[in-house]
């Protein structure tokens, strides 16, 4: 009876050092497995087209509809992703009650990178920027385009 018990003692320690073992195992493959989630999702954002969102729709079309405005939203053309951003606003702009024209680059002297606000400054370029920062939209300045301006660039690696 002893030597029994004493040779089940011995295999439940087996099993308890197995069992820690393949613990740790575990432990390890779900911090593997996280990382992976965290990377595929880093990934699928870096590669996913810009879009409007229901909610900032709703923020721009609030803030713009007390005063429509007269604005051009430009895409460089050899940028699907970027176009198709710039109709999405033009989409927006149109709901708010602005007149929004569509233009379409078939070239850029540089390379633009993001979404650039433009004109001269005045009530229109803040209310246009008020909309945005409102919306939650990431955009620069760019003080010296004659005409009120969405410029649309592609899009930033940050983003």
């Amino acid at each position: 009876m002893k030597r029994e018990l004493s040779k089940a003692n011995e295999r439940a320690a087996e099993a308890n050092q197995k069992a820690a073992v393949l613990n740790k195992r575990a432990a390890t493959l779900e911090k593997e497995a996280e990382q992976s989630r965290l990377e595929t999702a880093r990934i699928k954002l870096q590669i996913s087209w810009r879009e409007i969102t229901p909610a900032q729709r709703h923020k721009i079309i609030g803030v713009l509809k007390s005063h429509p405005l007269s604005i051009d939203v430009v895409c460089v053309g050899s940028d699907p992703e970027a176009c198709e951003y710039a109709q999405q606003l033009v989409a927006v702009l149109k709901a708010s009650g602005s007149n929004p024209k569509f233009v379409k680059l078939l070239a850029a002297s540089n390379n633009p990178s993001g979404l650039l606000l433009g004109g001269t400054s005045g009530p229109d370029m803040e209310l246009l920027g008020t909309a945005f920062r409102t919306a939650g939209i990431h955009f620069s300045a760019g003080r010296n385009i004659p005409n009120l301006e969405i410029r649309i660039g592609t899009k930033p690696h940050a983003q």
